[in-house]
């Protein structure tokens, strides 16, 4: 279990938030959630952390990898 927090700059201020993985998952699930909840994640401002290390830079690329994915109409959910 892994715990992913931080914040993200969204329409009206920053959005806190915060997902708790469960056993079999990892840090790309929690942002598939995140991601699911709002296609915006990951083109804005963000500080990101998972059990307590920063993950911002490894979080953006991931993003930028999974929105070219979608761009290229293929699905990113495996």
């Amino acid at each position: 279990m892994g715990e992913l927090s931080g914040w993200y700059e969204g329409e009206n201020g920053a959005i806190q938030f915060y997902v708790q993985t469960k056993d079999d998952q990892d840090m790309v699930d929690a942002l598939g959630q995140m991601y699911a909840g709002d296609p915006d994640f990951g083109d804005t401002d963000m500080e990101v952390e998972y059990d307590g290390e920063d993950v911002t830079d490894e979080v953006y690329e991931i993003m930028k990898h999974v929105k070219f994915i979608k761009i290229m109409g293929g699905n990113s959910d495996g």
